[in-house]
């Protein structure tokens, strides 16, 4: 009778304290006839374009209000699922952006001090001009790999706002 005394205590206090558990808040892109969503959280980075707004916005997501299909950003608000037309992923982006302007920087400084040290008395070679050339080429190649995939919603795609939250409830 001992043993079980701890074991009521610790499982009446796990049923009062966890009566309302938010599992996950998703904000998902679904395509009509695939079964391939694109999820969103809280936390991640997104861009969007509104439907009466021109211009692109880049916001993080704070939280998301399923009731009212809201999604709440960090210090900018907050904006209603059906007033977006576009919408892409932007956290993979930024490095490989970052990794391309780095190429036109070398390649920059290559053509740079290539043409300085010919004004200083150097033999100018071909390299001065091919490897600028391969850097900016492979930078802009690399930019345009790491393009973001842009969803336009509409008849075929949707976003759709999912709280998997649960109450437990105790009778």
């Amino acid at each position: 009778m001992n043993f079980l005394t701890p074991l009521i205590c610790t499982t009446l206090l796990v049923i009062c304290c966890t009566q309302n558990v938010n599992a996950q808040k998703i904000l998902q892109i679904e395509k009509v006839g695939s079964h391939k969503l694109v999820r969103f959280y809280p936390g991640n980075e997104v861009t969007f374009k509104l439907k009466n707004a021109p211009g692109w916005f880049t916001r993080r997501i704070n939280d998301i209000d399923a009731e009212q299909d809201l999604i709440l950003f960090e210090k900018e608000g907050f904006v209603n699922i059906n007033d977006i037309s576009h919408i892409q992923k932007t956290a993979a982006k930024a490095k490989w952006r970052g990794m391309a302007n780095s190429l036109y920087v070398f390649g920059l400084n290559w053509g740079f001090w290539s043409l300085g040290g010919t004004l200083l008395g150097d033999e100018l070679t071909w390299l001065a001009a091919i490897v600028p050339a391969t850097a900016c080429v492979l930078g802009s190649t690399i930019k345009w790999l790491a393009k973001g995939k842009v969803w336009k919603m509409g008849k075929r795609r949707r976003l759709r706002v999912l709280d998997l939250g649960f109450s437990l409830a105790v009778a």
